[in-house]
């Protein structure tokens, strides 16, 4: 279990930058320094996670476009501008396949977003999860699960002790709200 901050007071959630009619839930997780249960009860799916490269971006904005409802929309520039302001960009393949990917800043990006920023003045150490987006053909199958195990283990390595994020109330995405909770997310 990781131990987290709760953060449930109405001036947390903001609506987002890309629609108005968007809110998001905005969470922290403190690590734990050594790696938990949790991790060992994890069934992989045998998916190679490995850094982003030039060839990837056109699938990895498709799978981002596919799931627009759920993350902010991306073009190859700004899948480019958030690669070169990132400290932690992989993407998770299966049978060749690019499944799903993560982008990460960390607290020290020079990075203009709403929740960012918010997050920036609240903690002075952290990783920021930009996003995840799993390729709805691999849903369900654990690869976001692998890609924040890999995640995790590269916060420790920096000596990162907190990891943040948020994902969309209204229209709710439950099943992000689902996947951050079994991390320890609050």
């Amino acid at each position: 279990y990781y131990g987290g901050v709760y953060f449930d007071r109405s001036r947390d959630r903001v609506a987002s930058t890309a629609s108005n009619k968007s809110e998001r839930k905005r969470l922290a997780c403190d690590l734990p320094k050594t790696a938990t249960n949790w991790h060992k009860a994890l069934v992989h799916a045998m998916a190679i996670i490995r850094g982003i490269s030039d060839k990837d971006l056109a699938q990895i904005v498709a799978i981002n476009a596919a799931e627009v409802a759920q993350t902010s929309p991306m073009d190859q520039d700004r899948l480019r501008f958030l690669i070169q302001q990132a400290r932690y960009s992989k993407v998770a393949t299966l049978d060749a396949q690019i499944a799903a990917f993560l982008i990460c800043l960390d607290s020290n990006a020079a990075y203009q977003n709403d929740n960012f920023v918010w997050f920036k003045d609240r903690f002075s150490s952290f990783l920021y999860v930009d996003r995840i987006v799993v390729s709805a053909t691999f849903a369900g199958q654990r690869i976001g699960s692998e890609l924040y195990t890999d995640m995790f283990a590269f916060a420790r390595q920096l000596g990162l002790g907190r990891v943040t994020c948020e994902y969309n109330i209204k229209p709710p995405n439950l099943a992000s709200r689902a996947f951050h909770k079994q991390f320890g997310f609050k």
